[in-house]
């Protein structure tokens, strides 16, 4: 079945709705198992549309109850985001969430679970870095492609010409040369049905919160320190977006934390997303 059919499938039996939470208005998607002790909150990564996380919500709901949501576009610093997320959760009567979060919702995990020990239950980071002032300055050097970037969102005459160009140059250096020849194909078809939904506007509004996560304040150990082996960290082993030394740092910032290794890049979260989340379950099971 291809990736279009699926997702249509997956939409005509998860829909989303609006709630206004203080002057913000989210669209977000609440299902599973009402009766479950646990929450899963999903907390999408730059792509910015939670409906990449449908196998893990396939996957899950049965056992769990699940919150996912599109970030407000009104909201344009991580940590007003992070507030904002996590008063959405207190409006839908949620007591205590499993925050599980990649690439940039693993930063925003962590900025909620600093600020909401009391709404947090556990974290769970796919492909994502620490933020210690010492990752803080790794991340500012790596954002720094950023600045242009968004000006060519911004002033590029014609953005759906921009698209075309982007696409294939963004979908290339998503694939590594260990990436199978399915698995190439099925991340073609994901972002390419992604990247063509994309507006000027929201592809600004994204960037723009990637920008800015270099100005939020540097966590340190003892933010987490009352989730001391409440944390699993899952991480490709061929990470381009974030080394070796960020992944270590994530690990010395957590307390206790389970570390777990996945063969394959950044985007192993969403091809080999059977084995996040049969790992992810395991560690759920035993927490």
């Amino acid at each position: 079945m291809r990736f279009e059919t699926e997702m249509q499938n997956f939409c005509n039996t998860h829909r989303f709705q609006q709630i206004k939470v203080r002057n913000t208005i989210f669209d977000y998607l609440l299902c599973g198992n009402p009766e479950s002790q646990k929450t899963l909150v999903y907390l999408v990564g730059g792509a910015g549309v939670p409906l990449l996380y449908y196998k893990y919500i396939q996957a899950m709901e049965q056992d769990y109850r699940i919150l996912t949501m599109y970030y407000p576009s009104r909201i344009r610093t991580p940590e007003a985001l992070a507030e904002a997320i996590a008063q959405l959760t207190k409006k839908l009567n949620i007591q205590k969430a499993v925050w599980i979060g990649s690439s940039f919702g693993g930063y925003m995990a962590q900025l909620i679970a600093r600020k909401h020990p009391e709404i947090t239950d556990s974290i769970v980071l796919y492909a994502t870095s620490g933020l210690s002032a010492e990752s803080m300055k790794r991340l500012e050097k790596q954002y720094q492609h950023l600045i242009p970037m968004m000006w060519l969102i911004e002033n590029f005459p014609s953005y759906e010409l921009l698209k075309k160009i982007m696409i294939p140059m963004s979908i290339k250096s998503l694939i590594n040369k260990e990436t199978s020849p399915k698995d190439a194909d099925y991340v073609k078809d994901i972002f390419t049905w992604l990247y063509n939904g994309y507006t000027r506007e929201f592809d600004m509004h994204i960037t723009r919160l990637i920008m800015n996560m270099i100005a939020i304040r540097p966590c340190v150990k003892s933010d987490f320190a009352y989730l001391n082996g409440n944390v699993l960290l899952i991480f490709p082993d061929d990470d381009h977006a974030f080394t070796p030394e960020l992944q270590l740092d994530l690990i010395r910032i957590m307390p206790n934390p389970a570390v777990q290794y996945i063969h394959g890049g950044h985007v192993a979260t969403i091809y080999k997303a059977e084995e996040y989340i049969q790992k992810t379950r395991k560690f759920l099971e035993n927490s």
